[in-house]
């Protein structure tokens, strides 16, 4: 870098590229290491800038809106809005709810699910089962609190079950 003649400064321009990855903040740190003769490099010679990553929100979708009891599974698909990949594991929490009863109607799920570090979404199974009770279509729902970022925002969405 060269300082003008007659200015007292110079900066230095740190262009910020999208790296397609969802990650944290990060930190570009510049030291001074040297100068001409005829300067002594000051007290503070290093200095750092902070990086964020875009927003990144999370969606979840019912890719498969539609299962039967013992013959047909349904699922959920929990998504990073950007499309970036993670750079380290994203724990998302949503809520369950429906008229379909988790762990009788169809196999227990969580109230968590994964995005793994180098994939952009993950997937939620309801895996229907026979209840052995005859009875109208159910619902499942799952739901994260649209107002925060990662982990956890996104809409709700549903899918049914339907009972032979």
């Amino acid at each position: 870098m060269t300082i003008p003649q007659g200015a007292s400064s110079a900066s230095i321009t740190i262009t910020v590229l999208d790296d397609g990855v969802a990650d944290c903040s990060e930190t570009v740190t510049l030291t001074l290491t040297g100068a001409d003769d005829c300067l002594v490099l000051g007290a503070t010679t290093t200095a750092d800038a902070d990086i964020d990553d875009q927003a990144q929100g999370v969606s979840i979708t019912a890719s498969d809106d539609h299962g039967v009891e013992d013959s047909d599974h349904a699922e959920f698909t929990v998504s990073l809005d950007t499309g970036d990949v993670a750079e380290q594991a994203y724990v998302v929490s949503y809520s369950i709810t429906g008229s379909a009863s988790n762990g009788t109607d169809y196999a227990t799920i969580a109230d968590t699910v994964t995005i793994p570090q180098g994939a952009s979404s993950a997937s939620i199974t309801i895996t229907v089962l026979d209840d052995g009770v005859a009875d109208c279509s159910e619902t499942v729902t799952l739901d994260s609190d649209r107002r925060r970022r990662l982990p956890g925002a996104g809409c709700d969405h549903d899918c049914r079950c339907r009972h032979r």
